[in-house]
């Protein structure tokens, strides 16, 4: 059969950006996401290498690549789609996006989808698991950077004597 019209146009809508009130901030954006990245390659890729001893660059991929980025489409596909359904059904978000407030608009769904607030405590926690995982791999990848070791099973200190 043929394929669902949301299924065609996709890549384009993917790549694109939507016409904002700002122009520069599609360009701007992107200074600003590759400049994350930039400065959190050295942590990521070191705690990367330190996790995936003895696995091969298959589980790697699979494991640590793909499985992740699958995962976060369906789930922004998912998230996606339901403030676009609610936001036809009954205008919950205005007629356009508050820049100035567009991180409040997930909680605003969550209340439409979840009166007890379940969703948007769990979205908290995952955040900030996300900032202390983070933190952690980054200490870890530091520390281990920061050890002379002499074999290579070696653990950084807890402490330092």
């Amino acid at each position: 059969g043929a394929l669902p019209a949301w299924a065609l146009q996709f890549p384009a809508l993917s790549m694109g950006a939507l016409p904002f009130a700002d122009p520069a901030w599609p360009k701007l954006w992107t200074v600003k996401y590759w400049s994350w990245w930039i400065a959190w390659i050295p942590f990521v890729s070191s705690f990367v290498a330190l996790i995936s001893k003895g696995r091969t660059v298959r589980q790697i991929a699979l494991g640590g690549v793909l499985l992740p980025s699958l995962f976060c489409a369906v789930w922004f596909f998912a998230l996606g789609s339901a403030a676009i359904h609610v936001q036809e059904l009954t205008g919950l978000f205005g007629s356009g996006i508050d820049w100035d407030n567009a991180n409040m608009v997930v909680f605003r769904l969550f209340d439409r989808l979840d009166p007890s607030h379940a969703l948007s405590w769990a979205t908290l926690a995952l955040v900030a698991a996300f900032f202390v995982n983070s933190a952690d791999s980054a200490t870890y990848s530091i520390a281990n950077l920061s050890i002379r070791a002499r074999d290579s099973q070696h653990e950084p200190p807890a402490f330092l004597q």
